[in-house]
């Protein structure tokens, strides 16, 4: 075969199909334009009922979860308001050795909301259950673990908690560091 035979099969071939792959982009651009103006309409809406947080979706991207001990995964499930009372949830994983672990302990943890208060009424439970200030639990190797904390008292005007140091301690850690949570929303009962 010679090589114009070759290049105008190759032309033909390209000539029909690219005009579905334009179709196909230019339908994608309308599809993320019509999302884009969604998204604005939700944030505009927020700010006309008051929500200074714009949308949840802003406001779960600050949260931000530092932990001192690499082998300790923490996942963000929720935190909500139900009377004083704020119910955070958590998934905490040990992806290190099985470990006798303490966490929480209501003289030790510091909350502070984004209204200036701060709280150290905390009860902590995991696995579904409950636990005495610095009571251990076994932490078994990658076996995700539900973790809930309890914080009273809290302010009705509150919307968010800055920060969250939960105390944490094992024999098996080195590090006595707290692990920091910041920018952790609030969701009331009534939203």
């Amino acid at each position: 075969m010679n090589n114009t035979f070759i290049k105008s099969l190759i032309g033909i071939t390209l000539f029909l199909i690219l005009p579905g792959t334009v179709s196909a982009q230019s339908f994608l651009d309308k599809v993320l334009k019509g999302v884009e103006k969604t998204n604005k309409i939700l944030d505009e809406t927020d700010k006309i009922l008051g929500n200074d947080n714009s949308s949840s979706r802003s406001r779960h991207s600050n949260i931000k979860i530092t932990s001192p001990h690499p082998d300790i995964e923490i996942k963000y499930k929720n935190c909500v308001m139900a009377g004083s009372i704020a119910i955070l949830d958590l998934v905490i994983t040990n992806n290190g050795k099985d470990a006798q672990i303490q966490l929480g302990g209501s003289s030790y943890t510091r909350v502070y909301d984004d209204s200036g208060n701060q709280y150290t009424e905390t009860y902590v439970s995991i696995a579904d259950g409950e636990m005495k200030n610095w009571d251990s639990i076994l932490f078994p190797t990658e076996v995700p673990l539900k973790f809930r904390m309890q914080i009273a008292g809290v302010s009705s005007k509150a919307t968010l908690f800055k920060r969250i140091n939960l105390n944490i301690y094992s024999k098996t850690l080195n590090n006595t560091e707290p692990i920091i949570l910041q920018n952790i929303p609030i969701t009331h009962k009534d939203e």
